[in-house]
């Protein structure tokens, strides 16, 4: 009668246990008549067993290393991140110091005494467009100056002075009016700013021709802005509604929601 899988398992079970009884049972007697052949017998059970041991250790470790490598990964991952968005701020940094470098090189200190200053807020809203400076009454400013970029570039003028801070009143403003001529010809009209977001020379007469392209300057008359000031370039010139002048829009030069440092004009030298 063959023993099913289960049997064989079970008699294999009971041998080993008897075997054991017996070694412990002889453990203190110098005559040992079953070591021998116990050892011989359990020898291959004893090096599956540990051959599977060592197997389930070695998997376990895998595993384990695994879900160590995981959690680096994952750090790694987090570090590369963090890097990518320093090195994006220091390249951006960077750009705006450039773009400082490149103002202050233009400034025109051969013709006008300047003070620098730093635009340190905006108000670009209501078409009341504004520009916020670190400079006040103790630097010497005073209102209706004009702030200039780069080459004598207009951006507006002084609007309220405070002890340590001033307000700057943009060309885009719709408050904004500048005596301006064109170049080419001196003709002569009003820069104003149009719905907070353009500028329009307007009041020119009928018989001046405009083409596209004309530069446009501070004419210096009345105020403190001092005559040669860059405003902008004509485009095409419509009749105004009373068809007695005509307008044109300007293109401006400058980005004005860009404004980083700025220089306020003393005056001539």
């Amino acid at each position: 009668m063959k023993l099913s899988k289960k049997n064989n398992i079970v008699v294999l079970f009971v041998v080993i246990l008897f075997v054991v009884i017996l070694m412990l049972l002889t453990r203190g007697s110098k005559n040992k008549p079953l070591e021998e052949p116990v050892r011989r017998s359990l020898t291959p059970t004893a090096g599956f067993f540990s051959n599977i041991g060592f197997w389930f250790d070695d998997k376990f470790s895998f595993v384990k290393e695994m879900g160590g490598l995981k959690k680096q990964n994952q750090q790694l991952f987090e570090e590369i991140i963090n890097l990518k968005g320093r090195l994006a701020r220091i390249e951006e940094i960077e750009k705006e110091n450039e773009e400082l470098r490149a103002q202050i090189e233009l400034a025109p200190r051969d013709k006008f005494s300047l003070i620098s200053a730093m635009v340190i807020g905006k108000d670009l809203k209501n078409q009341e467009e504004t520009a916020h400076l670190n400079r006040g009454k103790k630097d010497g400013i005073k209102e209706q100056m004009a702030v200039i970029v780069g080459e004598g570039i207009l951006v507006g003028k002084v609007s309220r002075v405070f002890k340590t801070s001033c307000d700057v009143e943009l060309l885009i403003n719709r408050a904004s009016k500048i005596n301006a001529e064109i170049v080419k010809n001196g003709a002569r009209g009003i820069a104003r700013g149009q719905f907070g977001t353009s500028l329009v020379l307007d009041m020119i007469p009928q018989t001046v021709k405009i083409e596209r392209g004309d530069t446009v300057i501070t004419s210096g008359i009345g105020g403190l802005l001092p005559r040669g000031l860059l405003i902008g370039y004509t485009q095409s010139a419509t009749p105004t509604s009373d068809q007695l002048f005509q307008k044109t829009s300007l293109i401006l030069p400058s980005q004005m929601d860009k404004l980083m440092v700025v220089w306020i004009v003393e005056g001539e030298k």
